[in-house]
């Protein structure tokens, strides 16, 4: 099949805007507490320690919960499974509410219950949501669905954070676990109105990579399949892509995670969170503009030019010396990453089993959590070693080996794509002489 493809497809229905609403809840659910959980956990346990520890015990549950949400997903459905996870999330509030009503001794602990909890629920919600997405958007349009759908966690990423701030500023915890309450409390009703599943909405959109030929009789038998290879349980054709993910992944939460302290050991004292506003608006800009251009073009027209630039800009903020310079290369890392997240999201589900896409949504999830688990966990040793400098600067040579895995991946792909071109090409055979033995059989029964 080749990599150009038709956009006549709408990608707007009400499934689609409902599942974007129901992801724009459950990131406002997580962003909400990003900044706020590693402060309250140390308000109730007066330790740095347990404060350092809470992002990378929510990223661990992320990862757990991508895992099982996929048995999940395929026994209950996406729709039913995204109800299960707001449920989970409705849940952890509670939790969370109950550490302002016990003793501090358990009100830690209670806190780790409730971030675990939460980490369940965002991973099955997000995991489902994800596969649903690539079920109602037309096969044409995939990327550019895709991109659209993520660009609400980056608007979302931009504000939530500041406002859960300012909640906890004026009003306290008790309000923040309300308010949070409420978002998933909303993203659970949301959720029951997205029956795609149950009426067939977009059969059309499905695929299946199985040869069927019907006898004159009239039975059908698989006779032959794409011929997928698994290693570990994983489709070969997405190992490149899940690895070229971790290393964009990882350099994306150094900056995230350490751009302050960078610009503070370099004596660049100032607002660096203009560096994060820059960089959303260009990751907003650039996927308007370049909406569906790698679907109709290909992915590496987008990537290529995504991952050198992203090259660039890694060794740039390592390299400069005043703020409106760091901040002047927001942009570039905007324009790379609003181009590399969508695209590589897409990318995995072109290449997988389009019956597998619980387990294609739940590979993409966890590699992101685990590149963040590797920041907060390996990165930050590095850079107490080295220097937060040089660790932006390793950040450009994992690009340029991200360059080399990417040539070979799309190699690989174009070899995949033209397999899959001639076994769709005797798949549409098989079904036309489907389609003869049934007409003929119309006939005689008819006679």
């Amino acid at each position: 099949m080749a990599d150009t493809l038709a956009t006549k497809d709408k990608i707007l229905s009400k499934d689609y805007l409902l599942l974007v609403l129901c992801f724009i809840m459950n990131t406002l659910f997580a962003n909400m507490y990003m900044p706020t959980m590693t402060v309250y956990s140390k308000v109730l346990s007066g330790s740095d320690v347990y404060a350092g520890f809470m992002p990378g015990f929510f990223t661990i549950t992320c990862v757990i919960s991508a895992k099982i949400a996929v048995p999940i997903i395929k026994k209950l459905g996406n729709s039913k499974s995204m109800s299960l996870g707001a449920a989970i999330l409705i849940l952890s509030c509670f939790c969370y509410y109950s550490t302002t009503l016990i003793k501090s001794t358990n009100s830690v602990f209670m806190l780790f219950l409730a971030r675990g909890v939460q980490g369940l629920g965002f991973g099955l919600g997000g995991t489902a949501s994800t596969a649903a997405v690539a079920d109602v958007v037309p096969p044409s349009r995939l990327i550019e669905g895709i991109s659209y759908y993520t660009l609400a966690s980056t608007i979302v990423g931009a504000i939530a954070p500041a406002w859960a701030l300012g909640i906890v500023n004026a009003s306290g915890y008790r309000t923040l676990f309300l308010t949070a309450f409420a978002f998933a409390f909303v993203q659970f009703i949301i959720s029951f109105f997205i029956d795609y599943e149950r009426k067939g909405t977009f059969e059309k959109y499905k695929r299946s990579e199985k040869i069927e030929h019907v006898d004159k009789e009239g039975k059908t038998t698989v006779t032959e399949t794409l011929g997928r290879k698994y290693v570990l349980g994983i489709d070969t054709m997405l190992l490149l892509p899940i690895v070229i993910h971790f290393l964009t992944s990882t350099s994306q939460f150094s900056i995230n995670s350490y751009i302050t302290l960078s610009a503070n050991e370099r004596g660049m004292f100032g607002n660096t969170g203009l560096f994060y506003t820059v960089s959303a608006v260009c990751i907003f800009l650039v996927r308007i503009i370049f909406r569906n251009v790698a679907d109709r073009h290909g992915v590496a027209v987008m990537l290529i030019p995504a991952i050198l630039l992203q090259m660039v800009t890694m060794y740039a903020i390592g390299s400069v010396n005043t703020l409106t310079a760091l901040i002047i290369c927001a942009a570039p890392f905007g324009i790379a990453m609003g181009i590399i997240q969508p695209t590589m999201n897409g990318l995995f589900f072109k290449l997988a089993d389009p019956e597998k896409r619980a387990d294609t949504s739940a590979y993409f999830s966890m590699t992101g959590s685990l590149s963040g688990v590797v920041v907060s966990l390996i990165t930050g040793s590095i850079a107490g070693k080295t220097g937060y400098t040089v660790l932006y600067r390793y950040n450009a040579v994992i690009y340029a080996v991200t360059f080399f895995i990417f040539l070979i991946q799309n190699s690989q792909a174009k070899k995949f794509y033209k397999r899959l071109a001639e076994h769709e090409k005797k798949m549409q055979e098989a079904k036309e002489s489907a389609d003869q033995i049934q007409e003929v059989s119309a006939e005689i029964t008819a006679e």
